[in-house]
């Protein structure tokens, strides 16, 4: 038995199947710019967090040691700078402008090193760039995390990551 049709018009459906990927609008791998002993890591994988919120904090020994040998260099350069002016204001024929000009450099110097420091023991505070949520926890407390660079290997140095997912991307 044969059947015969006629032709219509009509949608043709077909399905194509890709492999894709859903990732997040930013994600972050956080790294120890200086080396030191993680102190205290407040998060963990899946937590969520804001921006500027402290994750973890490192002990940084070397940093911190050097602190004392900068303050005294710096109390030592801020007298001298002191003794000088005041002999100047007294004397101004006995002391050249020279050796004021060294004196008042030699602070400036110990004050710049201070504050280096201090910038370096701001990096013991490992902090979100912006809110998201933790997706990788890479050390505990105790362990030792060298400072992030070509000879250690950013992947020895890493803290979290930090992904944003309230965005996504999908690629396909």
């Amino acid at each position: 038995s044969r059947t015969t049709t006629s032709p219509r018009r009509g949608d043709i459906h077909r399905f194509v199947t890709l492999p894709g990927s859903v990732r997040a609008q930013q994600q972050v791998t956080l790294h120890a710019k200086v080396p030191g002993y993680v102190r205290a890591i407040s998060v963990d994988r899946g937590d969520t967090v804001r921006a500027g919120q402290v994750l973890a904090e490192l002990d940084l020994p070397e940093i911190t040691a050097e602190r004392g040998k900068l303050e005294a260099e710096a109390r030592f350069a801020q007298a001298e700078a002191d003794r000088i002016k005041a002999a100047r204001a007294q004397a101004p024929d006995l002391i050249t402008p020279q050796l004021a000009d060294q004196a008042a450099a030699r602070l400036a110097s110990a004050q710049a090193a201070l504050r280096g420091n201090d910038a370096l023991l701001a990096y013991g505070r490992v902090t979100a760039p912006f809110a998201g949520t933790i997706t990788q926890r890479h050390v505990d407390p105790g362990a030792f995390v060298p400072a992030a660079t070509a000879s250690a290997g950013p992947s020895s140095a890493a803290v979290v990551t930090l992904a944003d997912y309230q965005v996504v991307r999908i690629h396909v």
